[in-house]
């Protein structure tokens, strides 16, 4: 069933995706809504460590994103009413928990068009002079790599915090860092020290914040993570990984449609990934004298290709199905 109302907002620009009595009110109701996301999660939401942050003062949160409720996570998580920055336009329009993020407030973004990238920053700072808080997740999409606890970050959070210094408005940045796994029945929240960016240019600014984010996940991973003997894994470990992408993806209501951006993750323009130098190789012209060169690159990526989690994702797409629709199903059941 598709939602009503909230898919609109989609289309709303700076002046009317919120309105001053929306952001004000939201304020006021923020401690209620707190316990709604607790009570809303499927998983026990354990906070760690608090910072001791300044009253009716506006941050700007950047969480890691990696598991299905991790807003849920943040949202309980939080001390003040923070607008929820997000590009998940399928789950704008078919997931239903996306009314209770209504009740929080939203700032959409298509990713894909670039008036409403450009839309992003301004609607971002309307919500920061009203005093409200953002919350955004610079990964731009859920970590699927297998060995980056933090991937690259996008800008966006960087360029807003320069647009308000502009202003004469220094917003601190607060790392959020969120850790749970496929069959935990807890989710464990760490929120770090306020980061100022006001010094830095992008590139200290965004390396100082997914250190933060890294090295508290670290920490979690290290404190809370499963721990397994080199015996306990399977033939072929990467494959595993695919695997248990696969049925973390399926804890949630996504459409096929959508698995191209949330699974193919959005990447930030401003950095190489390894596995975009095996390809780009691909296309040198092989010789006796860069064979030993090329070579190696080609085996390489013909082994990122074994593993590459979209095509996993879209081979095994029938069986992700049945799992969401027979999760559905119980839930309706159990209502």
């Amino acid at each position: 069933m598709k939602n009503i109302y909230i898919p609109s907002l989609k289309y709303k620009d700076v002046d009317n995706f919120t309105t001053d009595i929306g952001m004000n009110l939201r304020k006021k109701f923020n401690p209620a809504f707190r316990n709604i996301a607790k009570l809303a999660s499927s998983k026990k939401i354990i906070l760690g460590s608090y910072p001791k942050l300044e009253k009716n003062t506006p941050y700007i949160f950047a969480s890691n994103h990696s598991f299905t409720e991790d807003v849920h996570g943040a949202f309980a998580a939080i001390d003040r009413n923070a607008y929820l920055f997000t590009g998940t336009e399928d789950n704008m329009d078919n997931n239903p928990s996306f009314y209770l993020i209504y009740l929080n407030g939203i700032i959409y973004v298509d990713r894909t068009d670039n008036k409403s990238r450009k839309e992003g920053v301004p609607k971002m700072k309307r919500v920061l002079n009203n005093g409200n808080s953002i919350l955004i997740y610079p990964e731009g999409a859920w970590n699927n790599t297998e060995n980056m606890p933090i991937m690259n970050l996008f800008k966006g959070v960087y360029n807003l915090t320069y647009e308000m210094n502009k202003e004469g408005k220094n917003i601190k940045v607060v790392p959020i860092s969120q850790y749970s796994e496929l069959n935990m029945k807890e989710s464990y929240v760490d929120v770090g020290e306020p980061l100022d960016f006001k010094d830095l240019n992008s590139k200290e600014a965004l390396t100082l914040l997914r250190d933060s984010l890294a090295t508290m996940n670290w920490e979690q991973m290290e404190k809370y993570g499963t721990k397994l003997k080199r015996d306990e894994l399977g033939y072929d470990p990467r494959l595993d990984f695919l695997e248990h992408q696969r049925k973390l993806y399926a804890t949630a209501p996504w459409t096929y449609d959508n698995f191209d951006v949330e699974v193919c993750m959005y990447k930030p323009s401003n950095n190489t990934y390894p596995e975009e130098i095996n390809a780009s190789m691909m296309n040198v012209k092989l010789t006796d004298k860069n064979a030993h060169l090329i070579v190696p690159f080609i085996k390489e990526h013909a082994k990122d290709l074994k593993y590459d989690l979209k095509k996993y994702m879209h081979e095994t797409w029938e069986q992700t199905k049945e799992e969401i629709d027979s999760k559905k199903l119980i839930k309706k059941i159990m209502r």
